[in-house]
């Protein structure tokens, strides 16, 4: 009987079609047959069955308002925009619905496309609210920019990224803007990239944002290689799991990881344990003013460094340095501005730098650490090709030893350093040293 009704119903369709084409159920083109439970099957239009798209909460708040959604590779794309319109959509540029009055609505998307922003419209990337649903069925290789700018946005989904199991880029994900400090973000579920095997870049995800407490959602990502700039300006960010990174084994950069998050208030230790082909750890925990204290042996397994260069910079908090914190990473070029800024730092351990023979380059290393007091005259004895010290120990007026006597060629052996231009103003302002009167001029910025 069922059957028989569909088929007086379809007939009826082909008929209207055809005198009127498309009809309100949709086209007939788009209808498939679905189960209807038992033997029975019905004719579906348009929408697909509930839990096969994604979900998306948007919110409107003026009449006529825009919203936008960027496919950036060719698509074919179903969007119920929640409002009672549909559409079919094939291409690349961008498509627009205007809401006619004020509405709060589910968005459902369903189909294919590798690659989609919600946040790229300055217009519009506010209306977007929630996230409902994992991204099912989109076929995404590129979660770059996802939800990028999108200030309005309150909560990730736990399972969002579950069946997105091709995306090899997160990078801009969540991110706000340039060193805006802003959004609604704050929390991130655990296991958030669990399935994401093939991503490799996790670049700028959090930066700016308000998140505050960063759980294991790294944990399977062993192909990852690039967390820069992951939390840039991330103010609101106090700790971090022990194991965010423990299994990501293939990460060769942590540039400006935690750059300017300022209330972040340690590093756990045994942070970077599992990272040992890591070489470039520049800035990543400059601006960090919460920090107090550097785990011994944070570095210990890090043999591939070649870069500290700001590493510290502007940590005002941090009192002191471990002992041996370098001392298994001997590809290490440049400390340039490592601890710039570290004004509360009083001493500096004698083998900090015992093993360093490669580095070159130690610019501002310790520059304007207005507190530092000691300086171990073998601090440098082991970094033979040293070359560089422009305004290394510059504005450090607290110091009270003596300072290591790096114009002595004779002693240090490196000829290059006899070379004003290299430098210059390394002991500027060290006026309470105890060997002062025996630097020269150059050397002290006279």
């Amino acid at each position: 009987m069922n059957k028989l009704i569909t088929f007086f119903f379809i007939s009826l369709l082909i008929i209207c079609q055809s005198l009127y084409g498309d009809v309100v159920l949709g086209k007939l083109s788009d209808a498939s047959w679905v189960s209807a439970g038992g033997n029975d099957m019905v004719l579906s239009f348009g929408r697909p069955a509930l839990g096969t798209n994604f979900q998306v909460e948007i919110k409107t708040t003026v009449t006529n308002q825009l919203f936008t959604i960027t496919p950036t590779d060719a698509v074919d794309l179903y969007i119920d925009w929640g409002d009672g319109n549909i559409s079919n959509y094939t291409g690349s540029a961008r498509v627009d619905h205007y809401y006619v009055n004020a509405i709060t609505t589910t968005v459902a998307l369903s189909g294919t496309t590798t690659k989609i922003l919600f946040g790229y419209d300055t217009a519009t990337r506010n209306v977007l609210t929630r996230i409902l649903s994992p991204i099912l069925g989109m076929d995404l290789t590129s979660g770059n920019m996802l939800f990028y700018l999108c200030y309005n946005l309150e909560n990730i989904y736990a399972g969002m990224f579950n069946y997105a199991t091709n995306v090899t880029d997160f990078e801009s994900l969540f991110r706000m803007g340039n060193t805006t400090y802003a959004g609604k973000l704050t929390e991130v579920p655990e296991g958030l990239f669990t399935n994401c095997l093939k991503c490799t870049k996790f670049k700028q995800i959090f930066r700016s944002t308000k998140i505050k407490y960063i759980p294991d959602i790294f944990g399977n990502n062993t192909n990852a290689t690039d967390f820069s700039y992951m939390c840039n300006y991330a103010y609101a960010i106090t700790n971090v799991s022990p194991t965010l990174f423990s299994g990501c084994t293939k990460v060769t950069t942590f540039q400006h990881l935690f750059y300017r998050s300022r209330v972040l208030s340690e590093i756990p230790s045994g942070f970077f344990d599992s990272n040992t082909i890591v070489n470039n750890f520049s800035y990543a925990f400059a601006g960090c003013w919460g920090l107090t204290t550097i785990p011994s042996g944070l570095f210990d397994n890090n043999t591939e460094v070649t870069t500290f260069g700001n590493t510290f910079n502007n940590a005002v908090n941090i009192i002191d340095i471990p002992s041996g914190l370098f001392t298994n990473c001997q590809k290490v070029t440049t400390y340039k501005s490592t601890f710039n800024g570290c004004t509360a730092l009083k001493d500096i351990p004698a083998v900090l730098f015992g093993t360093n023979n490669n580095a070159i380059d130690f610019t501002q290393t310790f520059y304007i650490d207005t507190s530092l007091t000691n300086v171990p005259s073998t601090l440098f004895d082991g970094c033979t090709n040293m070359s560089k010290t422009i305004g290394l120990f510059q504005g450090c007026a607290a110091i009270v030893s003596d300072v290591p006597e790096l114009w002595d060629t004779a002693k240090f052996g490196n000829a290059t350093l006899a070379v004003e231009a290299n430098h210059l103003n390394t002991f500027t302002g060290c006026i309470n040293a105890g060997n002062y009167a025996d630097i020269p001029d150059a050397w002290k910025g006279l």
